[in-house]
């Protein structure tokens, strides 16, 4: 197991390292593009200036029949050049602008195993869709973008989410032999919060739907990039120190528990204190 998490570890370095290199690559591109533009619309500038002076020498001038072609040529390239212009002007401020406030910034990943509180008799007495509902009410959330929901869906008893999954939009990930690999999940969504988070800069808020302690490194990572990082777990399950990292904690309410799981002899009592008169003909 030691060796298996250490390949695991490897692997996830070696992805943000290649993460770090592309996106510094694509940051270099967008600086050159943006210098060669700035260049250009300079030029462009200068060159209506001379085309503006031009214009108003051969105006006071004695216009002649081929002073006039020159002029209606010269008119017809001003105005080329000043379409151009605002294109270049135009792509420069969308280039700078800061991201729309409307915009589509939110990312959740649902760790299923720890909703479920394990998988040898999982729980299923949860609801994605209040959990959905408690995010977008916060103020950090604007739309959500993405949604994954990491588990072995080929576990039969999870059928029961599929309705809530396809209506809310999530992307079910399935991780193979999950049995076998204890922390195939957890690897699986760390890498993916990873490469999206340098992929994907709109994405501002990253949600880890599970009380996992092994986050908590997670969730540091995320703000050394700039990103918000939301909480959302059982309030008697999360782990503290992942609590303590993330910029807002949401509690989801603890399942309720099977009737099959409650002593014989709580089930009693409460029939008892629901129905007194019930326990007034058993002592009969």
């Amino acid at each position: 197991m030691v060796t298996a998490y250490q390949q695991h570890q490897q692997i996830l370095s070696r992805t943000i390292g290649e993460l770090r290199e592309q996106t510094f690559q694509s940051q270099t591109q967008i600086n050159v593009l943006t210098e060669q533009l700035q260049e250009q619309l300079q030029q462009a500038k200068l060159q209506l200036n001379e085309l503006k002076t031009t214009i108003t020498q051969l105006k006071q001038g004695v216009v002649s029949s081929e002073s006039t072609q020159e002029i209606t040529s010269l008119i017809a390239e001003f105005k080329e050049l000043k379409q151009r212009q605002i294109r270049v002007e135009q792509f420069t401020t969308t280039a700078n602008i800061s991201p729309n406030p409307e915009q589509f910034n939110t990312a959740i990943f649902y760790d299923i195993e720890n909703l479920t509180m394990g998988r040898s008799n999982p729980n299923l007495n949860f609801s994605l869709k209040q959990i959905q509902t408690n995010l977008e009410n916060t103020t950090l959330v604007n739309k959500i973008a993405i949604q994954c929901a990491y588990a072995d869906w080929s576990d039969s008893r999870l059928r029961l989410l599929k309705n809530e999954i396809q209506e809310l939009g999530i992307e079910a990930i399935q991780i193979f032999d999950y049995s076998h690999k204890r922390n195939a999940a957890d690897m699986q969504l760390a890498i993916d919060v990873m490469e999206l988070g340098q992929s994907r800069p709109t994405l501002q808020v990253f949600v880890i739907v599970s009380g996992d302690g092994a986050f908590a490194a997670l969730a540091k990572k995320l703000h050394e990039y700039g990103k918000t990082v939301i909480g959302c777990a059982y309030e008697v399950q999360i782990n503290r120190i992942l609590k303590s990292v993330c910029d807002r904690f949401i509690p989801i309410p603890p399942p309720q528990a099977k009737i099959e799981d409650i002593p014989i002899n709580e089930v009693i009592s409460e029939v008892h204190l629901k129905f007194p008169l019930a326990k007034r003909i058993k002592k009969g």
